[in-house]
Order: C-alpha cells, then structure tokens, then sequence
C-alpha cells in the first residue's frame, strides 16, 4: 500500500500509533518541520548505506531491474503562491530534488538510487544508476524508453552482460534535400 501524504499528515497519522513511537524509541511525534529539514539535509551516501543493509536481508540472485525517475517539490509553497511567484520573478523555481531508483521486480527490492537537486532528464543519472547493481549480477532491465540511448544499451549489454529492454524512442528522419 502506497500512502501519498506531506509530512503535515505522516505526522498526524504516527500520533495515532503509540506502538510504532515506541519502536523508535521516541516519546513524541517529532514536528513536521523537522522532518522536512532532516530529509533536505540528509545526503544520498547515507541512503546508499542503508539500502545496502536492507537489500543484504533478502535473497537477490540475478535480479531484473526495472529503472525509473520522479521529480519532488521538497517545500510546502501552494500552488497559487508558487505561480504568484512565478509571475514576479521569471527565474524562480521551488526547491526540487530528482530521485531514480533501481528495483528487482521479482522482490520489489530498491537495489539503488541516485538523488539530483534540480530537474534533469532520467537518462543523465542512469548509467550510474545501473552500475550500482552490477554487484548484484543483474540479468536484464527494463526501462521506458526515456532511457534509450546507444551508451546505456552498451553499458547494460557489454559491461554488465545482461538485456536491455528498452522500447526505442520515435525518431523522426529529416527529408533528404538532395
């Protein structure tokens, strides 16, 4: 189950489970502010080390990996305020943060991740993507086709010796002027 909340509600719904504040050992739900700062603060080594511990308590032999990216607006700006702003000053952007995960389809396990702080098209961040699974000797990988590109199907292929399925991007030929 998939919960789509801001931090505002997680911590509305953790008031209503003592068992879960007792687990973590905390006595009361921490601010939801402070929440935000620790996600904007917390860096993607850190994150990378705990997928580690976490990926090592499942059985992962030869996973398929499916790779994909998603944007987060990492404030609490409405989105009147946000396009008033918009308005006043042509280059102003709300803060964002780009996250692409690896995942072994069979488990649903995030085997890696690669964090940005702006916007940026999902193929820059793959190849490094992918290669933080090579230790998991990946038979294959399905990606959209946001991903097509002669180097990742090169990297997939040759370094790791696994497929790719990727559909291809349409290409659109120019007219020969001849």
């Amino acid at each position: 189950m998939r919960l789509r909340f801001e931090y505002r509600e997680f911590t509305a719904v953790i008031e209503l489970m003592p068992k879960l504040l007792e687990m973590l050992g905390l006595k009361t739900v921490p601010h939801y502010t402070t929440l935000q700062k620790f996600f904007k603060r917390l860096g993607s080594h850190f994150l990378d080390k705990i997928l580690d511990f976490i990926v090592g308590l499942f059985d992962i032999k030869e996973p398929w990996v499916a790779i994909d990216g998603t944007g987060h607006s990492s404030d609490q700006a409405s989105l009147y305020y946000a396009r008033k702003i918009k308005k006043q000053h042509k280059k102003w952007r709300k803060s964002y943060t780009k996250n692409q995960i690896a995942i072994d389809t069979r488990t649903q396990v995030i085997l890696a991740q690669k964090v940005a702080r702006r916007p940026r098209h999902d193929s820059k961040d793959a190849i490094p993507t992918i290669r933080k699974t090579k230790k998991y000797k990946p038979s294959g990988f399905s990606l959209d086709k946001a991903f097509d590109k002669e180097e990742i199907h090169r990297v997939i292929n040759e370094e790791l010796e696994a497929t790719s399925m990727i559909p291809p991007k349409k290409r659109i030929k120019k007219a020969n002027t001849d």
